[in-house]
């Protein structure tokens, strides 16, 4: 693999991780639920969830998010006709190319996993799409927490390839192509379903980084990966 060294250490990373699946649904059904009221229709959810999705990009303004949210609902209803039909991985291929692409706004592979993820966690049935057959084709959202944890500061699975590649700090985007993104993408997958978990599971790195690594040393213990930290106890470099 390019960019995996060590697929024993991601195996029990992956299967800690989904030890606590209960514990990230708990953490986002409270974040989202309070912004969005159970008495909207699936579409109105479907938009709104897409706006709490962006406002989680740091530094966006009002107006940003704005355009954002009205470039996807002009949108929307023509990429739900385009994809009917097909099948779980072609739909979701269409269905990222769609958000990240200059038609919706202000929009990275970030944000548009994370909606993704919670199109599929939440199962806003349509009509035309249920969205859990998107589950086994969601790519791992590549914010700054997954990407630490995963290099050789933390977890060191990473090979020196990918720190070079992922650990720069900014959100990775699709624009890397086939040999970095996607190649990152496909080797997670082909490790977590090994142990017979999606790649998304992946994601819950992120809520380990906000839940434990933010806060510099003092809760490593209680941290769920402290056995497989090569870093607990130095404070992070900001």
């Amino acid at each position: 693999m390019k960019y995996i060294k060590d697929q024993e250490k991601l195996i029990e990373v992956t299967n800690i991780l989904s030890s606590h699946i209960d514990d990230e649904e708990q953490y986002y059904s409270a974040h989202i639920s309070i912004q969005i009221p159970s008495r909207d229709d699936p579409i109105v959810k479907i938009e709104k969830l897409f706006a709490v999705a962006n406002r989680e990009q740091r530094g966006s303004s009002p107006a940003k998010l704005l355009d954002a949210y009205n470039s996807f609902g002009e949108g929307f209803d023509e990429l739900i006709e385009s994809i009917e039909g097909l099948d779980g991985e072609q739909a979701h291929r269409e269905i990222l190319k769609w958000l990240c692409s200059d038609k919706v706004s202000r929009t990275n592979q970030k944000t548009a996993n994370l909606f993704l993820k919670w199109l599929v966690m939440y199962n806003y049935k349509l009509d035309t799409l249920d969205w859990s057959i998107l589950e086994p084709y969601l790519h791992v959202p590549l914010d700054v927490w997954v990407t630490r944890l995963l290099g050789k500061e933390y977890l060191d699975i990473g090979t020196d390839e990918y720190n070079k590649d992922f650990l720069k700090g900014a959100v990775p985007d699709l624009s890397m192509g086939i040999n970095k993104y996607i190649q990152l993408q496909y080797e997670l997958g082909d490790v977590t379903s090994m142990v017979n978990q999606p790649r998304i599971i992946l994601d819950e790195l992120w809520l380990v980084g906000r839940l434990f690594c933010n806060y510099r040393n003092i809760l490593c213990d209680s941290c769920w990966l402290s056995k497989q930290c090569t870093n607990p106890i130095n404070p992070i470099d900001r």
